[in-house]
């Protein structure tokens, strides 16, 4: 899905945060985008050009949604961007170790509920 993309990267976000723009970005890109863009303590937003505050708030709703949807396609969480920087390496490392204990956590769930589901019943 379209709004699953992160605007910067035009990739599937794994830890969405809304900027005050209204925006939805990916930590990673946005924080990058904040620190090469800011200017006498102003920045401008990557969709508007408008300045906005350099505050994110993580966007939990969405970030539930990417990952159910991940967990439904059976597709694995993947890093969130290829850097040489240790740091972003780092936080990528620690983001994908979450985001697959939850994933395979849905898969369990997932798994369950199919598994103790009346076997005369079938989708």
């Amino acid at each position: 899905m379209d709004s699953f993309n992160c605007p910067i990267t035009y990739e599937r976000m794994v830890d969405p945060v809304m900027c005050l723009d209204g925006h939805t970005y990916e930590r990673i890109a946005i924080e990058r985008w904040i620190a090469e863009n800011i200017i006498n303590n102003r920045v401008t937003s990557p969709m508007t050009g408008l300045f906005m505050d350099t505050m994110v708030v993580s966007n939990h709703a969405l970030r539930n949604a990417i990952l159910e949807d991940d967990a439904r396609l059976h597709n694995p969480v993947r890093p969130i961007i290829e850097t040489n920087n240790y740091n972003d390496i780092q936080e990528n490392n620690m983001i994908y170790i979450r985001n697959n204990a939850i994933n395979n956590m849905l898969n369990r769930s997932f798994m369950n509920a199919t598994n103790n589901r009346n076997p005369g019943y079938y989708i």
